[in-house]
């Protein structure tokens, strides 16, 4: 019975692959519409972006000290009572 069903998937599979083709190959071709020409390209090659103006500083060495803060508690999982003598 399992072997029917996969049958009839693929052949469903068949007849719907020859559309998903063509969706995808009119997808392809509507992305290229958008590209910019030659042209273009080069023009805006041509002129230089200028270089963004940075500051630098000095490094320097120092100790930091990281502490984490969780609440909570601590109990022993053992006690023993002392008894004075």
């Amino acid at each position: 019975m399992t072997s029917t069903f996969c049958m009839r998937r693929l052949l469903r599979l068949g007849k719907a692959l020859p559309l998903l083709a063509v969706l995808g190959l009119g997808t392809l071709l509507a992305a290229g519409c958008g590209r910019a020409n030659s042209a273009n390209v080069t023009a805006a090659k041509a002129t230089p972006a200028k270089a963004p103006r940075v500051q630098t500083i000095v490094v320097q060495h120092q100790n930091l000290s990281r502490s984490i803060e969780m609440p909570g508690t601590v109990e022993g999982y053992e006690t023993a009572e002392l008894y004075a003598k």
